[in-house]
């Protein structure tokens, strides 16, 4: 027995370098001769395993997976923990992968790992609840550094990095498997993906259960599915919480619970841009139903462009033989910044879409909205009551070719620019979209009842535009030609004119050319054409009048002119209009040449009227200095004018300005200073200065026949133009000081009657004679007015030519013929009251053109 005890340290070292060697041998013995044996039955993949170490409790090694020369895993370390009794039970302690590396390829639209997706999906008929049942256990499963790489042609590879512990629960499934309960952990991701999260999972005899909580810091992998087009920035952590059940059989998903939190958006698509900036405004989203129908809701985003709006979305959606059905409503409030205190616009909008599995969709839409305060719409300095409308369209495409038909119906509202309100009536806006091959066309059409402008008195009728555009387009070509038109424009309920254009896109122009039709009895016709420019927010329009004959038909009854009026003669016209830079600006150039106006009951003619206008700096209606008119002849009942001459200036639309004016009469001429007419003037006080007027002839005129003579008269005559008529204020007309005349009256009896009462017959008789040969020193006429009549006052101071056949006698003047005749001095006063009612008809007729104007 002794000896015995004394070899077992022997027999014991002895067995230790056995085991030693046999661990030691084993991965050598495992690496040359068993596992290639099993990896070289494999088939299209390229499998290699190899165990670096082997201890009684612990099993460390590498495995890789390459296809074409393509590596898909690649794992350098991985190691497994056991004890001798958990071995016995074909439990693992622990496996951690260190480091390890699977490269995701796209194909088909889905990624995939070669050589292990494809062999799995061979075998994809069994049931997937197999899946679940395993010949060992695992305890802890351990994470370390695992590289995800995800690899899509034409993109750069996108890399996830996980690093996380798992926790699994099994069960006994028979006597050499093992069903897995349940497992949980935590993990942690960089890279690409940045974060943290939580996962779960349940097993149960009819269902499974799975729950996802993850927090992550760095999106970098939404890139991958937003276009370069478009740009995006999420400020904070994005939250995602998730709950999945499945079928127990085949692992099929039964419902899903998804809801998160985006607290801090900034995005931009084309001119769409979203902001919530902070997390008290975050963006709340839920999904939740069944693979085949679901529930969705998101709220709430904030839009900063084209408008302000808060939106909440939510709706349904199923899936059924390849295609997505989803219907639902947006629940918007636009909020109109320009306002203090703006009143928030509610707006709610209804959908329904479909996408099927040709990646064809549709989309259809409809909205209205009757807010119950008005918000006010700012823009070009021009502020528009939000009206009431309705809205519906339907979008739809494919991957080639998308459309669109959007209708957009409005209620009567009121658009402010400056002092001027415009009252637009029901309108129809409609626009067609169609996209293909990267050329975007378009049709707009747009139907207006009607728009007044109450301050201007005017009216508009059946406004219709119809816009075909394409984009983008060559710089030459033109495009097919719409068309604007305006079927009647009214000033005080008079048609006046009707508006009918072309508009045909060339470039990125929209080329115009039209007619402007009067609506008055003689047709009247002004050609236009011009540009617009619609990226430079610029416009050009040339026009012109080339010539049309012009009568009275042409002028509004609402101008108050006298039916009776005749008015004919030549217009021409032309001018410019253009819009850039916000600013609208043009020139204007008029004439009317040959021109008549005659009243036949008023016995008014006005001859041979030639006239020029320039205004070079419209909207602002002011001429240019010195603006000529001329006028061959003027005949007012008995009285004539001719070669009137007036220069001028228009300040403003209700302003004109004379500088001078000056008309040839009784072989004088008639003059005025300086003279401002305004519509708002009740009357209009000026002074006209006679120079040289012919004595006889201006008798003449004022009805005196049968008179011959010379001399001249000057003086001014002060006159008053209102609503009564042509008054007369104290105007005088006197000879030349120093420088008399001779005037012969043929017919002396309205001279008689003009004479105040004389006691002395024969002097009375004498001064009657002298006047029909009579020599004066000088003579004065005065004028005034008494309603329609002029008092019209004469003094004569002068003797007979010759002497008369009269003498004295007894101191009394009597007619004789003895002696040599007499040449007695003699000085006369004469009054009349001359009805001159056309001269004011004519001033009443002026200031009521005046007034209407």
């Amino acid at each position: 027995m002794k000896p015995t005890f004394r070899s077992l340290p022997f027999y014991f070292l002895l067995a230790a370098i056995l085991v030693a060697s046999s661990l030691l041998l084993i991965p050598f013995f495992l690496n040359t001769f068993i596992l290639p044996r099993i990896l070289d039955k494999t088939v299209g993949a390229e499998y290699t395993a190899t165990i670096h170490r082997l201890t009684p409790f612990t099993l460390s090694g590498s495995f890789s997976v390459a296809e074409d020369a393509r590596h898909s895993v690649d794992i350098p370390l991985f190691k497994a923990t056991y004890s001798m009794s958990s071995l016995l039970n074909r439990r693992l302690l622990s496996l951690t992968i260190d480091h390890g590396t699977l490269h995701l390829f796209k194909r088909g639209g889905k990624f995939a790992i070669n050589g292990i997706t494809n062999k799995s999906s061979q075998s994809s008929s069994q049931e997937s609840g197999s899946l679940l049942i395993l010949p060992f256990m695992i305890d802890v499963l351990n994470i370390k550094q695992l590289g995800i790489v995800l690899h899509e042609q034409l993109r750069p590879d996108l890399r996830i990095t996980i690093s996380g512990q798992k926790k699994f629960s099994f069960k006994p499934s028979s006597a050499e498997t093992y069903q897995l309960e349940s497992f949980s952990g935590s993990f942690e991701l960089s890279d690409a993906l940045s974060g943290t999260g939580e996962f779960s999972f349940k097993t149960g005899d009819s269902e499974h259960s799975a729950t996802l909580k993850l927090q992550t810091v760095n999106q970098q992998i939404l890139d991958r599915f937003v276009s370069n087009r478009y740009s995006y920035t999420i400020n904070g952590p994005l939250s995602i919480l998730a709950a999945v059940r499945f079928n127990a059989t085949n692992m099929a998903v039964k419902s899903i619970d998804l809801q998160g939190k985006i607290p801090s958006l900034e995005a931009e698509f084309g001119p769409w841009s979203f902001t919530n900036p902070s997390d008290d405004r975050a963006i709340e989203y839920w999904l939740s139903g069944t693979p085949t129908d679901l529930s969705y809701s998101v709220q709430t985003i904030s839009m900063d462009s084209p408008f302000h709006a808060h939106a909440a979305i939510q709706g349904s959606a199923s899936f059924a033989d390849g295609i997505i059905r989803s219907e639902g409503n947006v629940i918007t409030n636009i909020e109109l910044k320009q306002q203090e205190e703006a009143p928030l616009f509610p707006l709610i909008i209804n959908f329904d879409t479909t996408i099927s599995a040709d990646r064809s969709w549709k989309l259809s839409f409809h909205a209205d909205s009757q807010p119950k305060v008005k918000p006010i719409l700012s823009s070009m300095n021009v502020n528009l009551e939000m009206p009431d409308f309705e809205m519906s369209g339907t979008l739809q495409g494919s991957p080639v070719r998308q459309e669109a038909v959007i209708k957009l119906t409005t209620k009567p509202f009121v658009m402010h620019e400056k002092n001027t309100e415009i009252f637009v009536a029901d309108a129809v806006w409609r626009t067609q979209l169609q996209r293909a091959a990267d050329t975007t066309s378009a049709n707009f059409f747009a139907d207006i009842t009607e728009a007044t402008l109450p301050s201007q008195d005017l009216l508009m009728e059946d406004i219709t535009l119809t816009l075909p555009v394409s984009f983008p387009q060559a710089e030459q070509k033109k495009h097919a030609a719409g068309s604007f038109s305006i079927a009647a424009t009214h000033f005080k309920k008079t048609p006046l004119f009707s508006i009918s254009a072309e508009l045909t896109q060339q470039g990125n122009s929209i080329l115009l050319s039209g007619t402007v039709r009067s609506l008055l009895e003689q047709s009247l016709k002004l050609h236009f054409d011009g540009s617009a420019n619609p990226e430079e927010k610029g416009a050009l329009v040339n026009w012109e009048i080339p010539g049309e004959s012009v009568s009275s038909s042409l002028l509004p009854q609402a101008l108050g002119i006298p039916q009776a009026l005749s008015i004919d003669g030549l217009i021409e016209a032309k001018g410019r209009f253009s819009y850039l830079k916000n600013k609208l600006s043009g020139s204007l150039q008029a004439a009317l040449r040959s021109s008549s106006i005659t009243h036949d009951e008023m016995n008014l003619s006005i001859e041979d009227i030639n006239c020029a206008l320039d205004l070079p700096s419209l909207p602002t209606l002011t001429s240019s200095p010195s603006q000529l008119c001329t006028i061959g002849s003027v005949g007012i009942g008995n009285l004539h004018f001719s070669d009137a001459l007036v220069a001028f200036r228009l300040e403003n639309a209700r302003t004109l300005f004379i500088e001078k004016s000056k008309l040839k009469w009784c072989q004088g001429t008639l003059e005025s200073g300086s003279l401002r007419l305004a519509l708002d003037d009740r009357e209009i006080d000026t002074t006209l200065y006679c120079n040289r007027v012919n004595f006889v002839d201006l008798l003449g005129q004022f009805g005196f026949e049968d008179i011959e003579g010379e001399g001249t008269l000057n003086g001014k005559l002060p006159i008053n133009l209102s609503k009564k008529g042509l008054h007369f204020d104290d105007g005088f007309l006197f000879s030349t000081p120093g420088s008399g005349g001779i005037v012969r009256f043929a017919n002396t009896e309205i001279l008689r009657q003009g004479i105040g009462t004389i006691s002395e017959t024969g002097y009375l008789n004498y001064a009657m004679t002298a006047l029909e040969d009579f020599a004066y020193n000088w003579t004065k006429l005065s004028f005034n007015s008494s309603e329609d009549e002029l008092l019209l006052s004469m003094e004569l101071d002068g003797k007979p030519r010759l002497p008369l056949p009269y003498g004295f006698k007894n101191g009394i003047m009597v007619e004789t013929d003895q002696g040599s005749g007499l040449q007695y001095p003699i000085r006369l006063d004469v009054n009349f009251r001359l009805p001159l009612t056309e001269l004011f008809e004519v001033g009443q007729n002026l200031q009521s053109i005046k007034e209407n104007l």
